[in-house]
């Protein structure tokens, strides 16, 4: 989902409805595991790491949900 939104909980919101509660899950489990990293929005998505060291990011694709996992080495 290409999505301008500047906040994540705005892109969740704009989301298709059927699957906000996976995002909204997956953001916790981000928030939950991942403690001390920077939630932000770049390249269209959700992502969290700590400054330009991205770790993780989640994602509403056009007929699913994503997450995806990111070496900072």
């Amino acid at each position: 989902m290409q999505s301008g939104a500047a906040t994540v909980e705005a892109y969740i919101a704009e989301a298709p409805a059927d699957r906000r509660d996976a995002l909204i899950e997956m953001r916790s489990l981000c928030r939950e595991i991942l403690p001390g990293l920077e939630e932000a929005r770049d390249y269209g998505m959700p992502t969290y790491g700590r400054g330009q060291n991205m770790v993780t990011a989640f994602a509403s694709q056009r007929h699913s949900s994503a997450f995806s996992a990111h070496s900072s080495g």
